[in-house]
């Protein structure tokens, strides 16, 4: 049963950043990668303002706790996620976001 409205998951992608592939998704159009561990994901409508929150998870990396996401510029037709290892930018085998508001 699909939940629709107000306080429903905008979106969601899976991803493998060391091969730029796009697993699977709801409401992305399509990913940009940017260069190691820096990719730009864009949405398929556009949001109607910037102010939507970013959840991110990914694994496979060196298996460090400073294995990391940082959610960089936020804009209404797209968001950028940065992944690192101990401060340097790193590719995951899996990355995950969920976006809610904005609609």
């Amino acid at each position: 049963m699909a939940y629709y409205g107000d306080n429903a998951v905008t979106c969601w992608i899976k991803y493998n950043s060391t091969t730029a592939t796009l697993n699977d998704d709801y409401g992305f159009s399509s990913i940009s990668d940017q260069g190691t561990g820096n990719f730009i994901l864009n949405f398929s409508t556009t949001m109607s303002n910037d102010n939507y929150a970013v959840a991110a998870a990914g694994g496979g990396g060196t298996g460090s706790l400073s294995d990391g996401c940082n959610i960089g510029s936020i804009s209404t037709s797209s968001f950028r996620q940065e992944w690192g290892n101990g401060g340097t930018y790193y590719d995951f085998n899996r990355c995950y976001a969920i976006v809610l508001g904005g609609i």
